[in-house]
């Protein structure tokens, strides 16, 4: 953001569902012809056979922060806020998987993955 607000970045295009608010002239992927919208997104992971206490307290600490409304004006000032928020422990990980098929079958397709 602040190299695009600083005027040494210009946006061509964004992959959301509608236009931001922030950059009304940057059209979508999809007005594009480009059937894609993602976003970032930021996770924690712990190492295998960590307790189950330890991942829920954890996810508890983590949760309290993500919904502090001083992460929230963080979070929207920098378009962190184009996903939704906070994930537990087991969802997230079922949405890591998912996105992990995603990413392979695109790289796969683009010949960056052998298929197998």
């Amino acid at each position: 953001m602040s190299l695009i607000e600083a005027k040494k970045l210009r946006p061509l295009i964004v992959f959301t569902e509608k236009r931001l608010e922030k950059f009304p002239d940057v059209p979508t992927g999809r007005e594009l012809g480009y059937d894609i919208t993602m976003g970032r997104w930021r996770g924690l992971c712990v190492k295998k056979g960590t307790p189950q206490e330890i991942i829920n307290y954890l996810a508890d600490v983590f949760k309290k922060c993500a919904n502090d409304p001083f992460y929230k004006a963080i979070e929207k000032a920098n378009l962190l806020d184009l996903r939704p928020g906070w994930m537990g422990p087991e969802e997230y990980g079922k949405f890591w998987d998912e996105e992990y098929v995603r990413y392979k079958e695109i790289f796969e397709e683009l010949g960056y993955l052998k298929k197998k």
